[in-house]
């Protein structure tokens, strides 16, 4: 479904939707186990435009990710973080932290990793969105627990636990 999708892009001069159903079928690519040619997707990226468009970039990160090419990643991120910011986009700039705090994790870069999804925390609450505050605070326990910091771990994970519980008590 996803290479018909290509095809049928392929039919309409519209280059930057032809790199984002090619970025569509790469994430598809490696969800599946399937071989795709990530460094041929950002060749073209940059062909066409110097740098990816931020939501092709965005996608490309991901698969990046999902493929351990942790060295380019997390700049691929930063860009479409930039530009969420810009834009004052603050459900892109929450997904864009997001990914670049899963990102700088699994390349080991720990406290960037913590600041992002601090960051993340931060706006979540700030914007009224508790429910998606635990996950990340399990993540930062995580966080801890890599780097040794066994009893910030498990504060960490206790406030993920209360997070989840509502607000009002019976």
């Amino acid at each position: 479904a996803v290479a018909s999708m290509v095809d049928l892009v392929r039919g309409h001069d519209d280059p930057d939707l032809l790199l984002e159903a090619q970025a569509m079928e790469a994430i598809v690519a490696v969800l599946r186990g399937d071989p795709y040619d990530v460094d041929g997707l950002i060749e073209r990226c940059v062909r066409h435009w110097g740098a990816p468009s931020v939501e092709v970039g965005s996608r490309l990160a991901e698969v990046l990710v999902w493929t351990d090419r942790l060295d380019i990643a997390p700049s691929h991120l930063e860009r479409a973080l930039d530009d969420a910011e810009q834009r004052g986009n603050l459900v892109a700039l929450m997904n864009q932290l997001d990914q670049l705090a899963d990102a700088c994790s699994r390349a080991g870069r720990w406290a960037e990793a913590e600041q992002h999804y601090e960051r993340y925390i931060d706006l979540s609450l700030a914007a009224g969105g508790i429910t998606s505050v635990a996950p990340r605070h399990a993540e930062m326990a995580g966080l801890d627990a890599v780097r040794g910091r066994r009893e910030a771990a498990v504060s960490r994970l206790r406030l993920a636990v209360d997070t989840t519980r509502p607000a009002t008590r019976l």
